[in-house]
């Protein structure tokens, strides 16, 4: 049996959907968000942080529960400034500030912590075809570039990818979050500006 409740006031937005077979529930997507979208803060057309102020999501597949809880205030600035995913210093800042303020957590439905969520710096390469006006023609050139990867930390030390348990990385969690908070926008008349995420390859 599939079930869907939600609740929006101008302060605070939540929903859940749920699907049950019987009594067992088999999947659960929930979100909740808090801040001031009421007319007269939203007139003026405030960046997103302005209007939103924190928020979660959580998932739940078959008695496990991936938890994701954020400070959108401080952490969106920084992500809307990631400009490129060439600049190591700018691809750092991120990482730091999706560990200070966004806390991702794997346990087991009603408690027992199985990993929590850590944030990474990968580097690789790209290459790119720059063209040469001396020779009329275009060139390989390598460039290094800088990704922003999640894994799961567990109590004996190993690590592992988020996308090993929930098929998806980074730049997908904001997908979801730009998904849940323009359905905010909507719903109370306000403009919100989607993350654009540069920190993962096209």
């Amino acid at each position: 049996m599939f079930n869907l409740s939600a609740n929006l006031s101008s302060t605070s937005g939540n929903f859940t959907y749920t699907f049950y077979n019987g009594s067992q529930l088999l999947f659960e997507f929930s979100g909740n968000a808090t801040g001031n979208w009421s007319q007269s803060n939203t007139s003026n057309n405030p960046t997103p942080d302005k209007v939103i102020y924190d928020g979660g999501i959580t998932f739940i597949v078959m008695g496990i529960e991936m938890t994701g809880n954020l400070d959108f205030k401080d952490l969106y600035p920084v992500l809307n400034n990631d400009t490129t995913n060439q600049n190591q210093a700018e691809q750092q800042a991120v990482v730091n500030a999706i560990n200070n303020y966004l806390k991702l957590t794997l346990e087991h439905t009603g408690g027992n912590v199985i990993a929590t969520s850590n944030a990474y710096l990968t580097s690789g390469t790209d290459t790119i075809w720059v063209y040469n006006p001396n020779t009329y023609q275009y060139v390989p050139q390598v460039q290094s570039t800088y990704l922003v990867n999640m894994r799961l930390a567990f109590p004996d030390g190993t690590t592992a990818d988020l996308n090993t348990y929930v098929n998806q990385g980074f730049g997908d969690f904001v997908t979801e979050l730009n998904s849940f908070f323009q359905d905010l926008a909507t719903n109370f008349g306000f403009t919100y500006t989607p993350i654009v995420y540069h920190g993962k390859k096209k």
